[in-house]
C-alpha cells in the first residue's frame, strides 16, 4: 500500500480496501483499525446514543437543513428557537407539564383531551372546560385593587316569602355580579291583604345603607281612581316592598288598601350586597 497523508485521506476507510489503515510516522510504521476510529462516534446514517452530551454555554444543538432551530443554553436563560418559517409544534399522547425545575410545581398543564390550566404559585387559577372557562379568584379589570375586582357571578333560585297578605309567590330567579344582585318574582293574593306588604327571602342580604329598586306590572291591583298611576318595587332594611303613586302624589306603601284577593304582581328588584 502506498503512503498517505491524513490530510489526503477523504473518508475513514483504508485506501487498499483493508480493515486497518497504515501510517507512516518518521519512518516507524503505525497502525489504526478502522473500528477503533470510529467506535466512539456515531454513524452519519444513525445509531443509538449511550451517554449524555454537552453543549458549553452559547453553544446551540442545531436542526435543520438551514439550522433553523436551535437549542442554546447563555448561562443566563435559555431558548428553543425556530427561525423558519413552517410551525413549531410540541406534541404528546400524554399530557404536557409546563413546571419548575424539581418539577413539582406547575406553571402550565395541558391536558390530553381536557382541560388547559393555567397557575399561579402552583394553584390552578384559569382552566379550560367543556363548556367553557372556570376561574379560581377574582378578575382584575383596569388595577389590581379590590375597587377592580370582578369576583364573583351566580344565577340560582331563591325562596320568597310575605308578610301581610296570603299569596303564592313564583318565578323567582336571582343574577348576582360582583356586589349587585338582580331577582324577579311573580305574587298572586290568595286572600286580601290585611297591612302593608313585605317580600322577604331575598337570595343575599342588604348593603348597608343602601337603597334597592325595581319595577313591577301588575293585575286587578285596586287604584283610588286617579289619571295616572304608578306601581314600583322598593328595598329597605324591612324587604322588599311595593309603593304606588297615583296623580304623581307622595309614594305610599301598597298593602291593604290595594291588593285584594286574585291580584297578581309581576316583579323585579335590583339591589347591593355586602
Amino acid at each position: 500500500m502506498a503512503d498517505v497523508k491524513i490530510s489526503e485521506l477523504t473518508a475513514l476507510t483504508s485506501p487498499d480496501g483493508a480493515e486497518e489503515l497504515v501510517v507512516n510516522d518518521g519512518g516507524t510504521t503505525k497502525k489504526i483499525t478502522i473500528t477503533n476510529a470510529t467506535s466512539a462516534s456515531l454513524s452519519k446514517t444513525g445509531g443509538t446514543m449511550t451517554g449524555d452530551t454537552f453543549h458549553g454555554n452559547n453553544v446551540a444543538a442545531r436542526f435543520g437543513a438551514g439550522n433553523a432551530l436551535s437549542i442554546n443554553h447563555t448561562g443566563s436563560y435559555s431558548s428553543i428557537v425556530d427561525s423558519g418559517t413552517g410551525d413549531l409544534w410540541i406534541g404528546a399522547d400524554a399530557n404536557v407539564n409546563i413546571a419548575n425545575a424539581a418539577l413539582n410545581e406547575y406553571k402550565a398543564q395541558f391536558i390530553s383531551n381536557g382541560a388547559v390550566n393555567l397557575y399561579h404559585n402552583n394553584v390552578a387559577k384559569f382552566s379550560t372546560t367543556a363548556t367553557g372557562v372556570a376561574i379560581t379568584g377574582g378578575i382584575a379589570i383596569g388595577g389590581t385593587g379590590a375597587a377592580n375586582t370582578l369576583d364573583d357571578y351566580e344565577e340560582g333560585t331563591w325562596t320568597a316569602t310575605a308578610t301581610n297578605v296570603a299569596a303564592t309567590i313564583s318565578n323567582t330567579t336571582y343574577t348576582k355580579i360582583g356586589r349587585v344582585v338582580y331577582v324577579t318574582g311573580h305574587l298572586v293574593c290568595t286572600a286580601n291583604a290585611t297591612g302593608d306588604v313585605t317580600i322577604n327571602g331575598l337570595p343575599y342580604a342588604q348593603k348597608p345603607s343602601s337603597n334597592g329598586i325595581g319595577t313591577c306590572m301588575n293585575y286587578l291591583v285596586n287604584v283610588a281612581g286617579g289619571s295616572t298611576y304608578n306601581f314600583s318595587t322598593y328595598l329597605s332594611g324591612s324587604g322588599l316592598r311595593f309603593y304606588r303613586s297615583e296623580d304623581n302624589s307622595a309614594w305610599l306603601w301598597a298593602g291593604a288598601s290595594s291588593l285584594y284577593n286574585g291580584a297578581q304582581i309581576l316583579f323585579n328588584l335590583t339591589y347591593q350586597t355586602t
